[in-house]
């Protein structure tokens, strides 16, 4: 709106102002030919005449008379006109005059036209931020049993750094199946090692932290006292599958009552389970073999 005042005062600043009348006389050819005429009363006072409104004059009423054209010529003259600067100023005056209004009047009715505000947003319930765990190193016991290609993307996988003693920790919500990182297609150039084209799967059983099964201790002196998770077992096994190899390692359970310690693939542990819970077991153990299930059938 402001934009809008300073247009209309810059229009009217440029607009040209009117030039003063002068009054001629009319030809001496035409003044001859004009009869002696009265003039009017003071009322009826005759306009100021120009140059170019009696030419127009003669111009126009060539036809008539000369006493017709001395009569509209010298016509009472009609209200006297403001001059086109003071109507300038006026109408500057009356569009700043309106500009002014509207400007006062919008912001009133753009917020009567909006109706009652809107009730706020409620605010957004807070929810925890992942943070960055650095990934821990393996249990000492695996080391030795896994070969170096495979401790790298295991650790990074499966294990993170506790934040109180640095020791590592199981992922949460751990799964069965664990899978290396494949190679590219294509390389750019040739790979520092072949190791990349080896990698085997993971195989991860851990019935009791995965499921929650209660699982009894088979002494007899201990009555069927409850087991609990004791870290991980120590040696990690490695199966033979119908098209390759993988990896098996499993939890150690722990009797609180007698001390005795049974790895989660024993016979004593699998027997406990129900029928579905045991065919997600997926080799046949021996003492000094592992079989997949995929090979004996």
């Amino acid at each position: 709106m402001a934009l809008f005042k300073a247009y209309v005062l810059q229009r009217q600043a440029s607009a040209p102002t009117h030039l003063p009348n002068v009054t001629v006389s009319a030809p001496s050819t035409a003044a001859a030919a004009v009869p002696t005429v009265t003039g009017p009363p003071a009322a009826t006072q005759s306009r100021p005449l120009t140059a170019a409104s009696v030419k127009a004059h003669l111009e126009r009423r060539k036809h008539l008379s000369p006493s017709q054209l001395a009569q509209k010529i010298m016509s009472p003259a009609k209200p006297c006109q403001p001059s086109l600067s003071e109507s300038a100023a006026r109408r500057r005056q009356e569009m700043v005059t309106v500009a002014s209004q509207a400007e006062e009047q919008l912001p009133q009715t753009t917020a009567a036209s909006r109706g009652p505000a809107p009730d706020p947003a409620p605010p957004a319930l807070w929810t925890p931020s992942l943070v960055f765990q650095p990934p821990a190193d393996l249990p000492a016991h695996w080391k030795e049993q896994l070969p170096s290609f495979q401790q790298d993307w295991i650790r990074k996988s499966l294990f993170r750094a506790d934040t109180k003693t640095g020791k590592p920790e199981l992922m949460p919500h751990p799964n069965f199946w664990w899978y290396p990182p494949q190679p590219p297609t294509i390389f750019t150039q040739p790979p520092a090692s072949p190791d990349v084209f080896f990698c085997r799967p993971l195989f991860l059983w851990m019935p009791l932290k995965m499921w929650l099964i209660p699982l009894a201790c088979l002494q007899p002196a201990c009555n069927n006292h409850s087991l609990t998770a004791a870290d991980f077992y120590r040696t990690v096994r490695k199966v033979l599958d119908i098209d390759g190899w993988y990896d098996m390692a499993t939890e150690y359970l722990e009797c609180k009552g007698c001390k005795k310690k049974y790895p989660a693939w024993s016979e004593d542990i699998l027997g406990q389970l129900d029928m579905g819970h045991r065919r997600k077991f997926p080799a046949t153990l021996t003492y000094q073999h592992i079989n997949d299930n995929s090979n004996v059938q």
